[in-house]
């Protein structure tokens, strides 16, 4: 009887050690996050950091805003030094009288072109937690 004891002592000392170390490991993760999130931008928004790969799903509109798309290389190219032939296989056309339209950067209507890499595309917290 008395090493069955035993061994029941060891399975609730083993059992006690495991919910310890878990419990601290959830707690450890909410305080680091807790203090993570006290920085001037949250280092899970934006595809500015160093983590952040071509897939991030913000550069596109970031290379739009500085009129460009994003070539089939991941790279964003500025419309402007762009060939007709390049512009006509990225589905761009330029026309310097429509400035104003919601489809056009700088003259250029992008409205049929259409990212390579958009079925790829993940979200900047999601790189972050990898």
């Amino acid at each position: 009887m008395h090493f069955l004891r035993t061994g029941m002592s060891f399975g609730q000392l083993l059992i006690g050690v495991y919910g310890s170390i878990s419990y601290n490991v959830v707690i450890m993760y909410s305080f680091y996050y807790m203090f993570v999130s006290f920085t001037r931008t949250l280092p899970w928004i934006g595809c500015n950091h160093s983590f952040n790969t071509y897939l991030c799903s913000e550069l596109p509109k970031d290379c739009f805003a500085a009129a460009g798309i994003i070539a089939s290389n991941g790279s964003c190219v500025p419309l402007s030094s762009l060939s007709d032939d390049q512009l006509d296989m990225y589905n761009v056309t330029y026309n310097p009288y429509n400035i104003n339209d919601t489809d056009t950067i700088d003259g250029y209507d992008v409205s049929l072109y259409e990212d390579p890499f958009k079925e790829d595309r993940v979200t900047p917290s999601e790189e972050y937690w990898k």
